[in-house]
């Protein structure tokens, strides 16, 4: 199974993705990375919720318990100022966008495209596909959130302690994917599980680049 992640990774790097080429080659302005930003949010504010589904049709409870311990930490374990929608709208004000009509106004349709794919893929098919997607995304996160504190800090754009979004996540995303990655290896050797987890694996990577390339686009 980590063999066919390493493949996925390396077919379709982050580096590839124009959004994050033009990040790491200092070849981006400042309003266009924070436009991309700003409409990556209902990405983040959703995230939480395909996971609940996944959840709902897991019978094991301590498998399904990762996944909790994910959503739990996804809401700020309780703590409203904590929760991920929360942190990742702070930093958006850090880098002084305005929030106000944020969490009202039209979903930038390419992300509504990327909510959408992944809420319907764990409604439709069994839990290991979502789940696999969920575990890909997070995987992946960790390095979009390397790259982007270190753009952001090495530009002087942004203090460090104001970009508490992405320093959380570079560190507790590691964990959230490995967690994922555990319970899937329980089905990755059974014939009827294997082919749904390596789509979900593909489709969870290339929905994501995907969608900061067209953010960017």
């Amino acid at each position: 199974m980590r063999e066919c992640i390493k493949n996925i990774k390396n077919e379709s790097s982050i580096e590839n993705c124009q959004y994050f080429k033009d990040i790491l080659d200092n070849n981006i302005s400042l309003n266009h990375f924070k436009r991309v930003q700003y409409d990556f949010y209902p990405a983040v504010t959703f995230f939480s919720r395909p996971m609940f589904m996944i959840c709902s049709k897991i019978d094991d409870y301590n498998l399904r318990w990762k996944i909790l311990e994910n959503i739990i930490d996804e809401h700020g374990v309780g703590i409203e100022n904590n929760n991920h929608g929360k942190t990742f709208k702070s930093y958006l004000l850090n880098l002084g966008l305005n929030c106000d009509n944020i969490d009202s106004e039209t979903i930038n349709h390419h992300t509504l495209e990327f909510n959408s794919i992944l809420m319907q893929e764990c409604i439709e098919n069994h839990w290991v596909k979502g789940a696999a997607m969920i575990a890909i995304i997070e995987d992946i996160y960790v390095d979009i959130s390397k790259i982007i504190y270190e753009f952001l800090i090495n530009n002087h754009h942004i203090d460090e302690n104001k970009i508490i979004h992405y320093k959380f996540h570079e560190e507790i995303d590691v964990k959230h994917s490995e967690d994922m990655y555990k319970v899937l290896s329980h089905y990755w050797n059974k014939n009827e599980f294997n082919e749904n987890i390596r789509d979900g694996f593909h489709e969870g990577h290339n929905n994501l680049l995907k969608l900061f390339s067209n953010l960017y686009s």
